[in-house]
């Protein structure tokens, strides 16, 4: 069953790999993607799907892979992984990617005009157990796992990691190579390894009731 699924992913990359190499222009659509609107790609993703696993895309997605189109130092395209049946990536309205990775094995769920820097990577998983006898005798049900929220108006600074089971809240913003290992309230700025609290986001009551409308704000 491994060797299966192994096989499976193996061949998906290398599917996927000759497609984007013949076009300069992809459509995500034929890697699985489902497309909610239009989205924009300057150079071809890369994209592997695991048989069963979903990669939503909603209106105003942009996916940005090459360093003459972004300058911040793109240094590979943008990759979306699912690595199990079960696995979920959503992007939400008008977000944006800038070489950024995201793999996941649970749920990956990016807000509403998030952005996510370049080089960003998120993981929901550890990829191997923390146990060497696991690793060494590898099971995957014993890969630590949990789902990742990235809220509306986040804003995550170049080559930052979001690990598992972090909730980033709406108008966040990481700063640039920090790694995030726990939740980040909403319109606060953390940084560095790991990453902490550093300030509010300043946003007067108008700004706040024009960007997050519904939402209450935070009392400080």
């Amino acid at each position: 069953m491994a060797f299966h699924r192994i096989t499976k992913i193996i061949s998906s990359f290398f599917t996927q790999r000759r497609k984007t190499d013949t076009s300069p222009v992809t459509d995500i659509r034929e890697f699985g993607v489902t497309v909610l609107g239009s989205y924009t790609v300057d150079t071809p993703p890369v994209i592997s799907m695991y048989e069963g696993s979903s990669i939503i895309i909603e209106d105003g997605v942009s996916l940005i892979s090459s360093p003459t189109t972004n300058p911040s130092g793109i240094l590979h395209p943008c990759t979306l992984v699912t690595q199990t049946p079960d696995a979920t990536i959503h992007l939400g309205k008008d977000s944006g990617m800038s070489g950024a990775t995201i793999c996941c094995r649970k749920k990956i769920y990016v807000g509403e005009y998030v952005g996510l820097g370049a080089n960003v990577m998120v993981f929901d998983n550890d990829f191997h157990p923390t146990n060497p006898y696991l690793r060494k005798f590898h099971n995957e049900e014993n890969i630590p796992c949990e789902e990742v929220i990235i809220d509306d108006f986040a804003w995550i600074g170049a080559n930052s990691i979001i690990l598992k089971g972090v909730h980033i809240g709406y108008g966040a913003v990481v700063g640039a190579g920090s790694v995030v290992t726990t939740d980040i309230p909403p319109l606060t700025i953390f940084a560095g390894n790991p990453a902490k609290y550093v300030k509010d986001v300043e946003l007067t009551d108008e700004q706040f009731s024009v960007i997050f409308k519904s939402r209450e704000k935070p009392n400080k």
